[in-house]
């Protein structure tokens, strides 16, 4: 298990301080909904340059944090659980990260649970946001693995956890121990889930 980061520690060391690992990983829910829809800029092609990307990314950051900002002055006694300057840095940050690599992590996570005997065994392909045609290799059409994400927000959650799960562990926290900073803790993901994504790291 890793310990709190530097974003994380703002809050772990009041004790208060809301974690940041839900509004990332619903804010990578909702880029997932929106890439199933036509003209969107979540996804680099021929017609989208990464600046674009990034940038579409950053305001769905953007966004959840100011909504959050709003729900907690309007709530009294809530108006800590605003995010910090840092802490809203951090969740872009992360946002960005996971979209702009967004092909390599879903590639990553269906290498990760192809071939596990439980996850087929027992039909648990969604518990990773994942469809049984995407692990079977029979290459679904990735529009129709979209639509599917849009239309099933549970999916659509479990596959935004793993995604920035992959995230954590291959981009952020490396580059946390190479700076010689505190890495975050992956605490989001149950057991089973953190067997099949980590245990040969």
């Amino acid at each position: 298990m890793h310990s709190a980061g530097p974003g994380d520690n703002i809050r772990s060391a009041t004790g208060k301080r809301p974690s940041l690992h839900p509004t990332v990983i619903n804010t990578v829910s909702e880029a997932l909904f929106l890439l199933s829809s036509p003209g969107n800029n979540l996804e680099v092609k021929d017609e989208v340059e990464p600046l674009q990307v990034a940038v579409a990314a950053g305001k769905l950051a953007a966004d959840a944090i100011q909504k959050r900002s709003q729900s907690s002055t309007a709530v009294k006694g809530d108006e800590n659980s605003a995010f910090s300057v840092e802490e809203s840095q951090l969740i872009s940050g992360r946002v960005v990260g996971v979209v702009m690599r967004i092909k390599e992590l879903e590639e990553l996570l269906r290498q990760k649970v192809n071939g596990v005997v439980w996850v087929e065994k027992y039909g648990e392909e969604g518990s990773f946001g994942v469809t049984k045609e995407e692990i079977l290799g029979t290459r679904q059409d990735i529009d129709e693995v979209r639509r599917k994400l849009k239309n099933d927000p549970l999916l659509r959650m479990c596959r935004a956890e793993c995604l920035f799960a992959l995230f954590l562990s291959t981009v952020e926290i490396p580059t946390f121990k190479k700076l010689g900073q505190e890495a975050t803790s992956i605490d989001f993901l149950d057991s089973d889930r953190m067997e099949v994504l980590f245990e040969h790291d």
